[in-house]
């Protein structure tokens, strides 16, 4: 009887143990919990390419990513929401303890965030003030619904495979996320096309 090539749990945990004890694993300039996330993505996205081999490379890249930042969504929306508390409210006023809860920003007022979190040299953050502007757009379009909770990887599954955005909606997603989480830090000029990219598929919402 011919045997099952489908690994099994212990063969995949030993690739992974594999990876990380490498020398690829020890990255340098990066700390250790961003260097074990982009081997952890790399390695996930090497299995899924092998194994579902239907899978583009975007999309491969990308649901590695997803795998990843799904377990942290909890973590991320806590970060934004703590964020948001502390931003400083439109007008000027700051908000505070005492008064009524902020409204959450629109489009406009994520991406006004996200030009002063660039100026200010904070790319990352700069990033994901884009992501969100470029999720509300894409929610008044309806080509997604955007909730608090949701992450790249909700989004990525719930755009519609005869939307037309969907192709460069999904490279979208992938590039913020190696802009967000990658283990090099962002460039001005992968920032900046990244911008560019996002501006021309909110005009096209």
């Amino acid at each position: 009887m011919l045997q099952s090539t489908t690994p099994t749990p212990d063969e995949i945990r030993a690739v992974f143990e594999d990876v990380l004890a490498g020398s690829d694993f020890r990255r340098r300039g990066v700390s250790p919990i961003v260097g074990w996330l982009q081997t952890l993505a790399e390695a996930i996205e090497r299995f899924l390419s092998r194994w579902i081999p239907v899978l583009g490379d975007t999309e491969a890249r990308v649901l590695s990513w997803v795998l990843i930042v799904a377990v942290a969504g909890t973590a991320i929306y806590l970060l934004l929401r703590r964020l948001g508390e502390r931003a400083v409210a439109p007008g000027g006023v700051t908000a505070t303890s005492g008064s009524a809860a902020p409204r959450p920003r629109d489009s406009a007022e994520w991406m006004a965030w996200a030009r002063e979190a660039a100026s200010a040299g904070r790319l990352r953050a700069a990033a994901t003030g884009v992501y969100q502007a470029t999720i509300l757009r894409l929610d008044a379009r309806g080509a997604v619904r955007y909730r608090e909770w949701k992450t790249p990887g909700d989004y990525a599954v719930e755009m519609p495979a005869t939307e037309p955005l969907r192709a460069p909606f999904m490279d979208f997603l992938g590039r913020f996320l190696e802009l967000a989480f990658g283990a090099s830090e962002p460039t001005t000029e992968r920032y900046e096309a990244f911008a560019a990219a996002a501006s021309r598929m909110g005009d096209s919402a």
